[in-house]
Parts: C-alpha cells; sequence; structure tokens
C-alpha cells in the first residue's frame, strides 16, 4: 500500500528543460506511480502523451492509438497528485472551453494555486495533440 500527501504534487524535470530539448528522462512509470494516481506528461523520446487516470498510465500517441504505458517506460517530464475532489461543479447547461473555464475560476478559493480538475461530460467533439 502506498502512503500518499493529499496536497503533493509530483513534478519530474520542469517544462522549460522540456521546452529546450531534454527528451530523455529517467524517472520510470512505476516511480512516478507511487506519487500520484492522475496526472499528465510525455514519454522519452517524446513517444507520446502521457495521461495517468485513476492509477493507469496511458500512453497516448499520434496516430491516434492509445494503450496502457509499461512500467518500465520512463519519462522526461510528468507532474501527477493523488487525486481526491473537494467539490463538484455542475455545469447546467453545454459550454464551450471559455466558459468552462470561467465556472472553474469562480469556484477556486484562490486561482494562483495549483488545482487539478477532471471533467466527466458528454462532448460533441474533443481536440487532442501530440508530438509526431
Amino acid at each position: 500500500m502506498t502512503a500518499f500527501d493529499p496536497v503533493e504534487i509530483f513534478q519530474t524535470s520542469t517544462m522549460a528543460a522540456l521546452l529546450d530539448g531534454v527528451y530523455e528522462g529517467n524517472v520510470s512509470i512505476r516511480e512516478l506511480l507511487r506519487h500520484g494516481d492522475f496526472g499528465l506528461g510525455t514519454f522519452n523520446s517524446l513517444d507520446g502523451e502521457m495521461l495517468v487516470l485513476d492509477g493507469v498510465c496511458h500512453q497516448l500517441r499520434a496516430d491516434g492509438s492509445a494503450t496502457t504505458a509499461g512500467l518500465d517506460e520512463l519519462t522526461p517530464f510528468a507532474a501527477v497528485t493523488w487525486f481526491r475532489p473537494d467539490r463538484t461543479i455542475e455545469v447546467p447547461e453545454p459550454c464551450d472551453r471559455a466558459a468552462l473555464k470561467t465556472l472553474i475560476d469562480e469556484s477556486l478559493d484562490n486561482i494562483n494555486l495549483m488545482v487539478a480538475v477532471r471533467v466527466v461530460g458528454e462532448f460533441s467533439a474533443m481536440r487532442t495533440r501530440t508530438v509526431t
């Protein structure tokens, strides 16, 4: 069993390093999942986008495929936390991204703090991106 800090955000490297071309890391997915069950990142050599959801690390590639990442895969950049929601925001009617962001921002005590947000719903379209 893993002990967790409900306010910890664990990050490997920095976005600045990734943008500067540091595409090889040494943190395994196994180690990453010891620090959180919810988050985002990438894989060594920018081999897809990382989505950690409910403790499972998914690898999303430019060809549209999505697989469960191997625990020995490595990451040059990722950020995870233990997702424990402290509130629910009801969205009363369909809205676009800007309106949803406004609803989220208005529910926060302080917009200058890090937050983890999980959106559940039905979407008419969703745009994603990944490095090829």
